[in-house]
């Protein structure tokens, strides 16, 4: 108590070499105006380091991948990382904000943060094509929830789920059924998978149909005796 009033006693003393101004009337004067609100959050201590967002604009931090906006695609950027928050900054500028994931390998991703295309990706529902690989047939269905389940990359789950429906554009349904069961059976679940199995299918149709006679006769040359040298 003693010493606040002390305190207040010195504070209200004029000052010559100010002009008889007090400490209390300089504050009032010339420091009350500069001063601002304090902090509403807890100072939180912060790790920074850098790295080049990936081609798919996502940067990994701690082995999870967090989005930027599209245009900084291949971008060196800064990055604060605390206990619940992931930032990046580009030249000084906040450029994203993230809650902070502790899962390996996963993504999050701002949807404003993707190309214009990729939105469009995503705002796709995968029950549509689930249920058209359903009409195909149980295998089909199979691959296609699996491209879904095993995806961590939704704008790549649904590239591949809607290159296996184009298919349907080139082969009948049991072409794709079957091409389905066998990757299956060789544990490929994407659609890369069944597109090889169909081409390579496809290839061995037609050698087996045109094989001609021309393409069973002996080599015409000089250097070849051919069967009947041995008659």
């Amino acid at each position: 108590m003693r010493i606040g009033e002390l305190l207040e006693d010195l504070n209200a003393r004029p000052m010559k070499k100010y002009g008889g101004l007090s400490r209390r009337e300089l504050f009032e004067r010339v420091e009350r105006a500069a001063l601002r609100a304090l902090p509403t959050e807890r100072f939180e201590p912060a790790e920074w380091s850098a790295d080049r967002a990936r081609a798919d604009y996502h940067v990994k931090v701690e082995g999870h991948f967090y989005s930027v906006p599209w245009e900084l695609a291949h971008e060196l950027l800064e990055i604060r990382l605390t206990a619940a928050t992931v930032e990046m900054f580009s030249i000084g500028h906040r450029v994203a904000t993230h809650v902070r994931s502790d899962e390996v390998g996963g993504h999050t991703t701002l949807r404003e943060h993707m190309h214009p295309d990729h939105r469009w990706w995503a705002d796709k529902d995968p029950k549509q094509l689930i249920a058209w690989g359903g009409r195909v047939g149980v295998h089909t269905e199979t691959v296609m929830r699996s491209i879904f389940e095993l995806n961590f990359n939704r704008d790549a789950a649904f590239k591949s789920a809607s290159g296996l429906r184009s298919l349907a554009d080139k082969y009948d349904a049991v072409e794709i059924e079957r091409a389905c069961k066998r990757a299956l059976e060789h544990n490929g679940r994407s659609y890369k998978t069944v597109k090889r199995i169909l081409k390579l299918s496809a290839a061995l149709d037609s050698n087996d149909d045109g094989e001609s006679a021309d393409a069973r006769a002996p080599i015409d040359h000089a250097n070849v005796r051919g069967p009947d040298y041995y008659h």
